[in-house]
């Protein structure tokens, strides 16, 4: 794509330090990683829409504004992918070349990089753009099945008590080595192994329960899991996917779903840097609420290799039949944008 160059409006306005972010503002990008972003702060500035990269895995902006001496310098402005966006009222001509915009964005650690995270942009008009998608009220459901959004627990909390477990020497190593600018796979394309998925923030999931399987599905990364109700157990030398294996029973209504034979990924959670090992072994287990309205769905993660107690957490899905499962069509291209050089 041309880069057309827009004339510069106004100078940095200012950098306001903001507590918790990650907790707060960030956990609507949960797929972005807090070791490349500096979220406990927010540049504020005036800046000129110059160029628009609208894909999956993320959306980019590419914005000019006066540097330090008064040069134009471009800066590239990351965002969530498509579905969120357009859930939250953007279009690909939400923002044109020319638009002239205040953008509050966690910039990189590599303060060299002009590249930044962002939590909102305004228009000329008064629009504030974000990529929280509207919630509608929840309507009760009879069983599992149909469509499911996570909107309630942030994914920073979940990173606050994964946090709290102590990991292996291994982990430890693992975490310390890893840099999200060259280690991640969705750089590659590859979507995060469960639970991930489960816990990312306004992304549908779907659940088709059937006599001898349970199928459930995920917008991120167009992911799918089998879950075999047949009685079957894990094969001993199955094959190791993304996925796992899943085998699953009905207890009181409650379905668990226990799934080992996870592939090697470096980093199950998006940017701490701690693998899915040869023995990672997650049980689940997804619980109608009384009045049909979620599922409280709570997940204990075992991976002995990397993390030296097990990891609980617990959140709740709410039933959205009004939300249409979109495809993800992650683009190889647009996900290498997220590589630049180390701090």
């Amino acid at each position: 794509m041309a880069i057309i160059k827009a004339r510069p409006t106004a100078k940095i306005l200012s950098v306001l330090a903001i507590g918790a972010a990650y907790l707060s503002a960030s956990s609507a990008r949960a797929h972005h990683s807090p070791r490349m972003f500096d979220t406990d702060s927010v540049l504020v500035f005036e800046a000129t829409v110059s160029r628009v990269h609208w894909a999956n895995p993320h959306t980019y902006f590419y914005v000019e504004a006066p540097g330090d001496d008064g040069e134009p310098v471009e800066w590239q402005l990351e965002t969530d992918a498509i579905t969120l966006l357009e859930r939250s009222g953007w279009t690909e001509k939400t923002l044109r070349v020319g638009d002239r915009v205040v953008v509050r964005a966690h910039p990189d650690r590599n303060r060299a990089r002009k590249h930044g995270l962002i939590d909102s942009i305004r228009t000329e008009d008064g629009t504030v753009l974000t990529s929280v998608p509207g919630q509608a009220e929840a309507e009760a459901a009879s069983s599992l099945s149909g469509q499911w959004v996570q909107f309630t627990t942030p994914f920073g909390q979940i990173f606050a008590q994964l946090a709290e477990v102590p990991l292996t020497e291994a982990g430890i190593t693992a975490k310390a080595q890893f840099d999200p600018r060259s280690d991640d796979p969705v750089s590659d394309c590859i979507g995060y192994p469960p639970p991930t998925a489960q816990i990312l923030l306004y992304y549908v999931n779907e659940i088709d329960v059937r006599d001898d399987r349970v199928v459930i599905r995920n917008e991120f990364f167009d992911s799918e899991r089998i879950v075999y109700l047949d009685g079957r157990g894990h094969p001993a030398d199955g094959p190791r996917t993304n996925e796992g294996h899943s085998i699953g029973r009905w207890e009181d209504g409650v379905l668990v779903v226990d799934t080992t034979n996870f592939a090697d990924y470096r980093s199950t959670f998006p940017g701490t840097g701690i693998p899915s090992g040869e023995r990672k072994h997650l049980v689940e287990r997804y619980a109608l609420s009384e009045d049909g309205t979620r599922i409280n769905l709570d997940f204990v993660l075992e991976d002995p290799e990397y993390l030296a107690e097990p990891f609980a957490a617990t959140i709740e899905w709410e039933h959205s039949p009004h939300l249409e499962m979109s495809s993800f069509g992650c683009e190889l291209e647009e996900a290498r944008l997220y590589l630049g050089p180390s701090p």
